[in-house]
């Protein structure tokens, strides 16, 4: 009885389980309330191996920009960066992604597959790698640019104009050439320019 009455104390006190983490956000779509870290954080996990939590270096961040077609007055392209890192453990993560077409909806919280940039519109719910996406801790970095970053996935958990949180996750190749690896970049970050 009392092992059994520990164990159940235990698991309500362990973060991400029991009464004390429930979270009464809406993922971000009101606006309102942090919904996973609570504070700005980075935390880069490479191959199982994990860096972080840890604070982000000052200047780390997010940034949406939207071009208007001016024939139409409609959004015809955004991108969302992340730039962050973090002195304390030496992780970087870096990536923009772009969504393109007439009547493009803005960036919200939800769940984006990467796929290579084609013709025509982007689909709802998927993204379009910019230029290389990369990571870095100080034992090596990782990348993928165009098709290689295919079967990577966003995940935006809360997105609004003071805070962006969320993960990239996906295979990037190593630069030294020893293959790909499972990465994933989970952060909290303010957002330097919402023009969403």
């Amino acid at each position: 009885m009392r092992t059994r009455f520990f164990v159940w104390v235990l698991v309500g006190l362990v973060p991400g389980c029991g009464l004390f983490n429930q979270s009464g956000s809406d993922g971000g779509a009101s606006g309102g309330g942090a919904v996973g870290f609570g504070a700005p954080t980075l935390e880069l996990t490479i191959d199982g191996t994990q860096f972080g939590p840890s604070i982000p270096d000052v200047g780390s961040g997010a940034d949406i920009t939207s071009t208007v077609d001016p024939t139409t007055g409609s959004v015809s392209d955004t991108v969302l960066r992340i730039a962050t890192s973090s002195a304390a453990t030496g992780a970087a993560c870096n990536f923009s992604l772009e969504r393109f077409g007439e009547g493009l909806p803005p960036w919200r919280a939800a769940g984006y597959s990467i796929a290579a940039g084609g013709f025509g519109a982007t689909a709802d719910g998927q993204a379009a790698p910019v230029a290389g996406e990369a990571v870095s801790v100080p034992q090596g970095s990782w990348s993928c640019s165009g098709s290689t970053c295919e079967g990577a996935v966003l995940v935006l958990s809360y997105l609004a104009a003071d805070h962006i949180e969320g993960y990239l996750s996906g295979n990037f190749d190593s630069a030294t050439g020893a293959g790909a690896s499972s990465v994933v970049c989970a952060f909290y970050l303010p957002v330097h320019t919402y023009d969403n």
